[in-house]
């Protein structure tokens, strides 16, 4: 999968609908994109621009930090910077689920970026499916989730120690295939 940035497409800028959904709000929507940093940078179109999101941080030391500390973002410092070094067509996607209540959508389109300035913006695909199934494994998934969550003290108990079993035996198997090697190793040096 990799990393992705995202985009928020404010509503000063035109965004192309289908024709049966021109009453949705498109705008609200979280774009996703990998034709930038890729980095979870946050990025927007506003009047007719590429924005990125910028900030300062602040190292805060913590000695209970595996790193000694963490970055931080400093309050009142965000600031939105067009890129003007952007030149390129931009295609950013989301999956709206239950655009209706018997469909999801996948939603992309594609920016056309010259020197940060948006010149177009088309619909790419709009590729509307039936939700049933997902909806079906779903539901599944959340029945699992609650039947793991109500188990009894005792099932719990063999669980747990199913599990710590199973990783003291993984650990001893690496030991002796360690152990193996090095007297594989030790009759090769002979």
């Amino acid at each position: 999968m990799g990393l992705f940035d995202n985009i928020t497409v404010d509503k000063s800028v035109d965004l192309p609908k289908p024709n049966n959904f021109k009453s949705f709000n498109f705008h609200a929507r979280l774009y996703q994109t990998k034709d930038l940093s890729c980095f979870l940078t946050e990025y927007r179109f506003k009047d007719g621009e590429l924005q990125e999101r910028k900030s300062e941080h602040i190292f805060v030391e913590d000695k209970l930090h595996m790193l000694g500390g963490y970055c931080k973002e400093q309050p009142g410092t965000v600031k939105w910077v067009k890129r003007l070094d952007i030149t390129d067509y931009i295609y950013f996607y989301d999956l709206w689920k239950d655009i209706t209540p018997d469909s999801d959508v996948w939603l992309e389109y594609s920016a056309h970026i010259v020197d940060g300035n948006i010149k177009e913006i088309k619909l790419v695909k709009f590729d509307l499916t039936d939700n049933s199934e997902r909806k079906k494994k779903d539901k599944e998934f959340k029945d699992e989730i609650t039947k793991h969550k109500n188990r009894n003290w005792f099932e719990r108990t063999i669980d747990s120690i199913r599990h710590h079993l199973r990783l003291k035996l993984s650990w001893i198997a690496n030991r002796h295939i360690d152990f193996a090697h090095w007297i594989l190793y030790q009759i090769h040096k002979l």
